[in-house]
């Protein structure tokens, strides 16, 4: 009788798949994975309705797994305990990602990580310097829950007295989930508006949006800096002993984290100080001070693709759209549970645009150079980002207005415009015209919803066929810009 050896590590695995780039492989189980969940969500458990259509239920599965936050349907009402909690699950595996969850599987079944595995956690997560691949999936696996379960107590101490305690704990868990994988879905209609003055509910979820969409890479980083810097403080007050190892190697930030940290503070900064001005007279009109505070800073945070609202997105001027659709595009950090074409990309355009006017050679960040190779790339990951929200846009206006003048069709133009980049960038604000688009509407905003999250430039990759440089070098020829 043949022995079974459990302590043998469980190999798992479809081997025509391992051998696929890992761009391939990271659309493919994002696509997988929504397609499976889109069939589990149309089971009749999942809606107080008992049935709901497919391309409802791709549009919704989509939604989360590309943590969006889009609805066509009230998700609070529409479906029951059991449909909120596949989209949570969906939410949560695509937060982290599809592939860092499945290798994290694979790695507590026993299977050692190969260099296709550390690939897709780069690809996915980002790299960083000193951690291994399988420390950087544990830790990532790891403070995800913990926030997100510090998150959840907040969240109750508000949620407590409004709500029985069952649903209070549910709303807790469920939004924050929702806010640290920066999905922006809500167990209510009106999203968060109830709770525009409310310190806790606002910083709550604030913080929770940022330490998403700063990227694992960056928050790692910063926790070390807070551990080495509290180290310090200790010893230096006596309540530790001294140890030469903190003094000898302190910790650094990368270049990298230096750059998405800063330009996400700024971008918080500047986008409240514009909303607060554009708003003052508008929809914060007659809010106290500390509410119009508030308000500012929350509508300036959520556009970083997370999606909740604590004001009426669809009463705000056009200015003030405007401005989001720019926050939107931006995005938040690579790495992160967010899209855009993401924060390092916006400042090393940003950082392009300063070597240029300075007549410098080099673009420079903290006393370190930004390659040629890193430049080209921003650049290429910006004009394809562009053309797929210009794309989508277009087919939108099309399939919504395309009969129709221009006067007779009042004020879509923004709306539709407004609905494509929340797609790409995977936010979920809306101004309302979800839930009234027609099916190719809602394909084109699935489509959107897909490349946002999975990356304009990773998904080209991933479609196109691997050729050889070519050898060739042409002269050089001269071309007048501008």
């Amino acid at each position: 009788m043949a022995r079974i050896d459990f302590m043998r590590p469980i190999e798992l695995g479809f081997k025509p798949i391992k051998r696929l780039p890992p761009e391939k492989i990271l659309a493919l189980s994002f696509g997988g994975f929504i397609l499976v969940m889109t069939f589990v969500l149309m089971l009749p458990k999942c809606t107080n309705s008992g049935s709901i259509g497919f391309i409802d239920a791709l549009f919704t599965i989509t939604s989360a797994t590309c943590v969006t936050g889009l609805t066509v349907v009230d998700t609070g009402t529409y479906f029951t305990p059991f449909g909120q909690g596949v989209i949570l699950l969906a939410i949560q595996l695509g937060g982290i990602g599809i592939m860092t969850f499945s290798t994290f599987l694979l790695y507590i079944f026993g299977r050692r990580l190969t260099a296709n595995d550390s690939d897709l956690l780069s690809t996915s997560l980002g790299k960083t310097n000193g951690t291994t691949p399988r420390g950087l999936l544990l830790t990532v696996i790891i403070i995800s829950v913990i926030i997100e379960a510090v998150g959840a107590m907040l969240l109750y101490s508000r949620f407590e007295r409004d709500m029985g305690t069952n649903d209070a704990i549910w709303h807790s868990i469920f939004h924050s989930i929702s806010a640290f994988c920066n999905a922006g879905f809500a167990l209510r209609s009106e999203s968060l508006m109830n709770y525009v003055g409310n310190p806790t509910i606002n910083i709550t979820i604030m913080v929770l949006i940022m330490l998403g969409g700063i990227g694992f890479v960056a928050f790692l980083e910063l926790e070390r800096f807070l551990i080495s810097r509290s180290r310090l403080f200790l010893e230096r007050i006596g309540f530790l002993k001294e140890s030469s190892y903190w003094l000898e190697a302190p910790f650094r930030f990368s270049v990298h984290s230096k750059i998405v940290i800063s330009m996400s503070l700024w971008l918080v900064v500047i986008g409240a100080v514009i909303i607060g001005f554009l708003e003052f007279n508008n929809v914060q009109q007659g809010m106290p001070w500390s509410t119009r505070v508030l308000s500012s800073l929350f509508q300036s945070v959520t556009p970083r693709t997370a999606g909740f609202n604590t004001v009426d997105i669809g009463a705000l001027s056009g200015a003030t759209l405007f401005v989001i659709m720019i926050l939107m595009f931006i995005g938040a950090s690579p790495g992160s549970t967010g899209g855009g074409i993401k924060t390092s990309t916006f400042a090393v355009l940003l950082g392009m645009v300063r070597s240029r006017l300075k007549r410098q050679n080099h673009v420079v960040f903290f006393e370190r150079r930004i390659g040629s190779f890193l430049q080209s790339e921003a650049v290429t990951f910006t004009i394809i980002a562009s053309a797929v929200v210009i794309g989508g846009a277009l087919l939108l206006q099309i399939f919504e207005t395309g009969g129709q003048g221009h006067r007779a069709s009042g004020e879509k133009f923004v709306e539709l415009l407004f609905e494509a980049v929340s797609a790409f960038g995977t936010v979920g604000l809306s101004t309302g015209v979800t839930p009234k688009l027609a099916p190719l509407s809602k394909v084109v905003l699935i489509v959107l919803m897909f490349v946002g999250r999975v990356g304009p430039l990773t998904l080209a990759l991933a479609i196109s066929r691997y050729r050889q440089p070519s050898k060739v070098v042409y002269p050089e020829g001269r071309v007048i810009i501008g």
